[in-house]
């Protein structure tokens, strides 16, 4: 029986995956999974994903993470780090801040709406939530919704501005590293979280141990496509497969909410991207995709 619910877990997530890419949906590779795992656990399958392959899963995106800080970010912290600093507090704090209020008004339980709430990688913060004890059902709804807000207002904003797509440089970078090298930062920073015993921590571990290896001089970290695609249909299921009854009713009615909550972040680092137009030149589309509120997946 569990087999066959597998087999038809993974059809689900194939087509839902495949669904969401054709439409450019950022985070297809995680969104899928976790609408197949919603739709799996509506018809009650007695299936989930193990811990230990959770924490796997976590290295695996933390080493991908990494892999993406490749390229001259030691040489562009050094010139820009009073203006990433403040940008970055700025954001965090105005984030923070709409967190601490949707908690304390009522609007989103407890540390779900400061999670929720938080700016970065959405796939980052949906983990580090279930790591820290937060629901991170909910939490995915709130980052997600976040995420195809910010997308939507980019691309509109990209036609309005006429913006020509590049070739992705970043990405062939990243895709130039060594395979051996991912494995070895995951397995490091795996036991380094265990060492510290802070297993829910692999993902910030693995990343900063990807990131101090490459700004020491090692060359930028490659995820293959396969593993990559495994660990984030990994933390979907796990995602997915726990939205009972009751989570999938809590998350309908709070959407209106955080729909609203994301449109009030989106305006102040709208804000914000005007005054890095206005004040030092930058470009509008690059001013908005620096200052904005949406995941790593989706800029």
């Amino acid at each position: 029986m569990r087999l066959r619910q597998w087999a038809g877990l993974l059809l689900l997530s194939l087509v839902a995956t495949a669904v969401l890419a054709l439409l450019a949906v950022p985070a297809a590779l995680l969104l899928g999974p976790m609408f197949a795992g919603i739709a799996a656990a509506a018809r009650g399958w007695d299936i989930g994903v193990s811990r230990w392959l959770a924490i796997a899963a976590q290295a695996v995106i933390g080493c991908l993470i990494a892999g993406n800080m490749a390229g001259a970010l030691a040489p562009m912290l050094a010139e820009h780090w009073l203006l990433f600093a403040l940008l970055t507090l700025a954001t965090v704090g105005a984030s923070g801040l709409l967190g601490y209020l949707l908690s304390r008004w009522g609007v989103v339980p407890g540390t779900v709406a400061i999670w929720g709430s938080m700016p970065g990688g959405a796939t980052a913060m949906v983990l580090l939530a279930e790591a820290n004890g937060a629901d991170a059902r909910l939490v995915a709804v709130m980052v997600y919704t976040r995420v195809v807000a910010v997308t939507l207002t980019a691309s509109a904003l990209s036609v309005l501005l006429g913006a020509q797509a590049l070739p992705p440089h970043g990405a062939a970078a990243v895709a130039d590293g060594p395979v051996w090298l991912m494995p070895v930062v995951a397995i490091a920073g795996v036991a380094g979280a265990v060492l510290l015993r802070w297993r829910s921590g692999t993902l910030i571990v693995t990343m900063a141990l990807g990131a101090a290896a490459m700004l020491a001089g090692a060359p930028p970290v490659r995820v293959p496509m396969p593993l990559l695609v495994l660990a984030f249909a990994t933390t979907g299921w796990r995602i997915g497969l726990s939205f009972t009854g009751e989570a999938r009713a809590t998350a309908a009615r709070m959407l209106p909410r955080i729909l609203l909550a994301a449109l009030l972040l989106i305006g102040f680092c709208g804000g914000l991207a005007a005054l890095l137009h206005f004040a030092l030149g930058i470009d509008p589309l690059t001013a908005w995709l620096a200052a904005s509120p949406g995941g790593l997946e989706s800029v």
